[in-house]
């Protein structure tokens, strides 16, 4: 079998012509595809923004909600420590008025009882002059007693002597 020969004319222009259609095509798919790609990349970086602005929302909601919890924490424990820190200043102060209190008790007793001292000293002081001044009173009577003594004693001497009989 043997094939004859066909004989296919073409012209130039029509072939430009196709190629210039199936390039128009080409790009219009091209273009399509392109304007769809960029959509899509459109929309996922769209998603994206808006997950990461979510997730960013999100993060910085637990931030604030872990902050306030911290905060809240933290006020807590300093408004017991000020609680517990008055209750002991409170306790303190009471404790130290009481001591001071009797201190001060002590201090007037002890003020009273040297004013008792005190008064029994200036009687003392005076007994004691008085004791003097009578003291001496009961030596010059005892001297006087006793010079009269002597003078007896003497005299009576004298009279043995002088008159030699007993």
């Amino acid at each position: 079998m043997s094939q004859s020969p066909i004989t296919v004319t073409y012209s130039l222009e029509e072939i430009l012509k196709q190629i210039n259609y199936k390039l128009d095509k080409i790009d219009e798919k091209f273009e399509t595809k392109l304007d769809a790609s960029q959509k899509e990349t459109q929309t996922k970086l769209d998603n994206f923004q808006r997950e990461t602005k979510a997730e960013f929302d999100t993060f910085q909601k637990e931030i604030k909600t872990e902050f306030d919890t911290f905060q809240k924490e933290t006020q807590t424990k300093l408004d017991k420590i000020d609680e517990k820190f008055e209750t002991k200043l409170d306790t303190f102060q009471k404790e130290t008025k009481a001591e001071f209190d009797k201190i001060n008790e002590r201090l007037s007793n002890l003020e009273k009882s040297q004013t008792k001292v005190e008064t029994r000293l200036d009687s003392i002081e005076i007994d004691v002059k008085e004791l003097k001044g009578s003291s001496k009173a009961q030596i010059w009577t005892l001297i006087g007693i006793l010079i009269t003594a002597v003078g007896g004693f003497l005299v009576a001497v004298g009279r043995f002597v002088i008159s030699g009989n007993p």
